[in-house]
């Protein structure tokens, strides 16, 4: 049974507003300022704690604003886009 454009609208709505950071759990969220490191701990360790303190890394508060990283499907690579934004510089 397929479903109606206006059902497949609204779960694509839903699954939208789903991803996206509420009032309520941008509270929650890590804010970059407030993570401290140790700098005598090894570079996995410093890691390690920095992620343990950043909780989610691709949705995070910085300067009071929220953050939500995300990636395309198709596009260009990493690698790409930082090579041709060096080469722009």
């Amino acid at each position: 049974m397929m479903k109606s454009e206006q059902e497949t609208a609204g779960a694509g709505t839903a699954a939208a507003a789903a991803q996206q950071p509420n009032a309520d759990s941008r509270s929650g969220l890590a804010e970059l300022s407030e993570i401290s490191l140790d700098p005598a701990l090894p570079p996995r360790q410093r890691g390690l704690a920095y992620l343990a303190q950043l909780g989610d890394p691709y949705c995070f508060r910085c300067a009071g604003r929220t953050v939500r990283v995300r990636f395309a499907a198709a596009g260009a690579s990493l690698e790409e886009t930082l090579a041709a934004y060096c080469r722009r510089r």
